[in-house]
């Protein structure tokens, strides 16, 4: 990961990050790109875009700017994968405890090698399905790259804490629409809740844009 990435986000997004954070997020990028060359934590073309569509966008949680992320929230990223954005986010917000939850083990082990190595004492890897795990009762589930809004709502609901939210890494306003008229179908009581959306874009060639929605 090159210093010029990491300035773009601290602009871009409008944070203040060390150079702590800088190497800590670069070790993340080799490490990743290490070990995924052996055990597949992610496909070679997305592998080639590690930092504009993985990691760059593990910020855009970022763009709910009522949310302190200087507080001291739990958070709950449901299907993590190789720690996005977990990891990013434990490395730039040492304050928030984080759990990086997958239920496939190379990827978890990928998280629990980096933990150790990165010294990330807020962050916790676990092993399993968020369904058959007892309530962790955290302030914020996300969810990025896996699922629908209905899977994740139907299967991880009883983490949150009352007045918890949950926030959604998305693509296009068509998926997202369809994905809430499924989960209002499915749950009443989310049905009730006007989500709010935050639009940003991935420094890719190509126009990609993505949206969080917040729960």
């Amino acid at each position: 990961m090159k210093k010029e990435q990491f300035e773009f986000i601290r602009k871009y997004f409008d944070i203040e990050l060390s150079d702590e954070n800088f190497e800590k997020l670069a070790l993340f990028y080799d490490e990743f790109q290490k070990y995924s060359s052996v055990t597949n934590l992610m496909s070679k073309g997305d592998l080639s875009l590690l930092f504009e569509k993985h990691i760059f966008d593990s910020f855009g949680i970022l763009k709910c700017k009522r949310f302190d992320f200087s507080a001291d929230l739990k958070v709950l990223d449901i299907g993590t994968g190789g720690g996005l954005p977990a990891i990013p986010l434990a490395i730039c917000f040492p304050n928030l405890k984080i759990y990086a939850l997958d239920s496939v083990s190379r990827k978890i082990n990928f998280i629990s090698e980096f933990k150790e190595k990165a010294g990330l004492k807020n962050l916790e890897a676990i092993w399993a399905r968020a369904e058959n795990l007892k309530p962790l009762e955290v302030d914020l589930i996300i969810s990025r790259a896996v699922g629908t809004m209905k899977y994740i709502v139907k299967n991880s609901k009883k983490h949150l804490n009352k007045g918890g939210k949950f926030i959604f890494y998305k693509g296009t306003m068509e998926v997202i629409e369809k994905e809430i008229k499924e989960l209002n179908l499915f749950d009443k009581k989310m049905a009730k809740i006007t989500p709010k959306f935050y639009l940003y874009e991935l420094p890719t060639e190509e126009k990609h844009q993505r949206h969080i929605v917040e729960f």
